[in-house]
């Protein structure tokens, strides 16, 4: 999601921005089936918070072996995951502004 949140970024505030550095992201625009799994995932956001987003997204981040060994880690991006303001999970799920 940070190469869309960098681009938006950018459209918004050109004038701020010296240089971009884009590593491991999308040089195309999501399908529509991938704006609108994007949508749903911000309205999981709005309705039943960060920790429904963790669910969702540790088994996508974290292969199966970690996750039934490593219990730490599982804990720590649990935690990182669960720190985010909701607004900040959907605005960066969302790039196309429908949750507002």
């Amino acid at each position: 999601m940070g190469g869309y949140i960098l681009f938006a970024f950018y459209r918004k505030y050109a004038d701020r921005v010296k240089g971009l550095v884009l590593a491991d992201t999308r040089a195309q625009a999501d399908t529509e089936e991938g704006k609108e799994r994007h949508f749903q995932m911000a309205q999981t956001a709005y309705k039943k918070g960060p920790s429904a987003i963790a669910e969702i997204m540790i088994p996508n981040l974290l292969s199966p072996v970690t996750i039934q060994t490593r219990p730490e880690i599982v804990r720590n991006v649990r935690a990182m995951i669960e720190g985010n303001h909701i607004s900040g999970i959907a605005g960066g799920l969302d790039g196309d502004g429908r949750t507002t």
